[in-house]
């Protein structure tokens, strides 16, 4: 949800449900978000 909020910021579509963010901070969050859960994952599986 995240980054498809940043994306549609980025395009110049109002959001007003996530006026605290930028488009930039968004996006970056939401791929950190994906990374890591699939980092997690990863380490899971390996024990």
């Amino acid at each position: 949800m995240m980054l498809v909020a940043g994306i549609a910021q980025m395009l110049g579509i109002d959001m007003p449900s996530l006026d605290s963010g930028s488009a930039g901070q968004l996006i970056l969050e939401a791929l950190a978000v994906i990374f890591l859960r699939k980092g997690l994952k990863g380490d899971v599986a390996k024990v």
